[in-house]
């Protein structure tokens, strides 16, 4: 037993090792208001007062901590995030060896298994590789911490587990339903525990907590739902719903996103996250099914692995996410406990254990190559990022931008932050007039087309749209009314790395050098 105890920091270690890349990164997007808040309004400059749109104060002063300690080096935020990571996977392992041990189940590569498969999901790329994804892995790390204690046998375990999800509510929302995932464990495991009661009160104390956390929400930020807005969570129907939830299992399952699968040459479409989705369903299904007819408790955990999955993702699932890219995967990094559950059980239940090993080993590294190229996209947006920078510092004061980069493969370039990225890398230069943003797929991608014959469609700012470069007679301008026309001297042209090339050699990200 202690060897296989040891067994445990296989997880953190794999997880670790396999987000090195991130460490040699820079920031991306929203990461530098992130640091402009804080650096100027100390550890609770963002998402902690009235009326900030997100109400995540621990996020706020973790983010403040890295910056006292290593400044402007994003090497010490991002080992912040890996650490983070690695610590869940390790907590992974934990909870489910807890879990096993409580339900007197022998079975004992499944923790390893779990905590393995946690470290290795490419689903995690973005919550890890972005440092504004901190949010999700600062919520996972307490919701995580909340549920060992749950299963633990202190007599501190009730007021140390309302402590836990306190300080994950105040991370991220995200965790909210976190109450009814643990009630989930005590009814479909009800004929096994002894201690079912004290199980469902501790459970139950939950929701007097979200009642405190949702008080205090609307007390210092002034609003219920703030972030995405009201309209966000209700919009959306239930065939919205349907086909976010196909999306969320297909990436969630996936061996890295859609898009990987495509660069892969595999013939995957839109239709591609409903099959992976039907696969979850199917192992939800097939635990429903034993669980029912041989009383298993194998199957009764697999199954409430896979509900706990779509029980987890429930506060997010309006929001939705893109299935080609690692945009938006990091809502499923909390639920992503549920996935690894599941699998985990089911491939600890083989009979034969090198079949297990053998299965685990062949999916274990999957992940991994997927994770690293995932890993890569987020590298190269940041590298972008730093090439932007520097272009913008080398050009005249206030110089027309036309279309910055927004996103590389899903991962944020710019976007919302490249003010704040001039203010703080940029020698604090004024931010130019933006007419647009861009993003593209591969480096050496021109820009998807918005045009009518010559006259070139810009959004208003800070909207995402997409240009190609003008002709020779081509107008520049809002749908509402031009803003300015340039002649072929002042032509702007393609160069490597998805930047513009001015005529006289200045690499800019898609720069209109000047209005005539």
């Amino acid at each position: 037993m202690v060897a296989r105890r040891s067994w445990l920091a296989l997880a953190p270690v794999a997880a670790f090792l396999v987000n090195l890349l991130p460490l040699a990164s820079f920031f991306n997007s929203d990461d530098f208001g992130l640091l402009a808040a804080v650096r100027s309004s100390g550890p609770f400059g963002i998402w902690s007062g009235n009326g900030q749109p997100f109400f995540r104060p621990i996020v706020s002063a973790s983010v403040w901590v890295d910056s006292q300690i290593w400044g402007l080096e994003p090497f010490g935020f991002h080992l912040t995030n890996v650490i983070l990571h690695s610590l869940n996977a390790f907590l992974v392992s934990v909870f489910v060896s807890q879990l096993l041990r409580r339900l007197k189940l022998d079975l004992p590569y499944v923790p390893i298994f779990a905590g393995l498969l946690f470290a290795l999901l490419p689903c995690h790329a973005e919550a890890v590789a972005w440092v504004s994804g901190r949010t999700d892995l600062l919520a996972t790390t307490f919701a995580l911490g909340c549920c060992v204690s749950f299963l633990s046998r202190s007599k501190w375990r009730v007021p140390v587990a309302g402590g836990l999800f306190l300080l994950s509510l105040l991370s991220k929302e995200s965790a909210l339903l976190l109450p009814v995932f643990l009630l989930l464990f005590v009814l479909t495991t009800r004929e096994v525990l002894k201690e079912r009661k004290a199980d469902l009160l501790t459970a139950a104390s939950g929701f007097g907590i979200v009642g405190v956390y949702l008080g205090l929400r609307v007390v210092i930020i002034g609003q219920l739902f703030g972030g995405y807005g009201e309209s966000s969570y209700f919009g959306v129907g239930l065939s919205g719903l349907a086909k976010n939830s196909a999306v969320y299992a297909g990436k969630a399952l996936s061996p890295g996103s859609m898009q990987m699968l495509k660069l892969s040459g595999l013939p995957v479409d839109e239709r591609g996250p409903a099959v992976l989705a039907a696969l979850v369903v199917l192992i939800g299904g097939l635990g429903a099914f034993f669980a029912v007819r041989d009383r298993s408790t194998n199957a009764r955990l697999v199954l409430m692995g896979v509900v706990g999955f779509f029980l987890l993702a429930l506060p997010a699932l309006p929001l939705g996410m893109n299935p080609y890219t690692s945009e938006g995967s990091r809502f499923l990094y909390l639920p992503s406990l549920g996935i690894c559950l599941a699998l985990s059980v089911l491939m600890g239940s083989i009979p034969k254990l090198w079949l297990s090993c053998l299965i685990a080993a062949g999916v274990g590294g999957a992940y991994a190559s997927a994770l690293w190229m995932q890993n890569s996209v987020w590298h190269e947006a940041g590298e972008d990022a730093r090439r932007s920078i520097q272009a913008l510092r080398d050009i005249p004061a206030r110089t027309p931008l036309l279309g910055a980069p927004d996103s590389y493969r899903g991962a944020y370039v710019l976007r919302n932050g490249m003010s704040q990225a001039l203010d703080l890398f940029g020698g604090h230069k004024p931010t130019p007039p933006l007419l647009s943003l861009y993003s593209y797929e591969f480096q050496d991608q021109v820009p998807d087309v918005r045009s009518n014959k010559n006259l070139v469609e810009l959004r208003a700012a800070g909207n995402y749209g997409s240009l190609l470069t003008p002709g020779p007679d081509a107008k520049v301008g809002s749908p509402e009314s031009p803003v300015a026309a340039f002649a072929p001297s002042r032509m702007i042209l393609r160069a490597p790395n998805g930047l513009l090339l001015t005529p006289n050699g200045l690499v800019v990200p898609s720069l209109l050098e000047s209005f005539p």
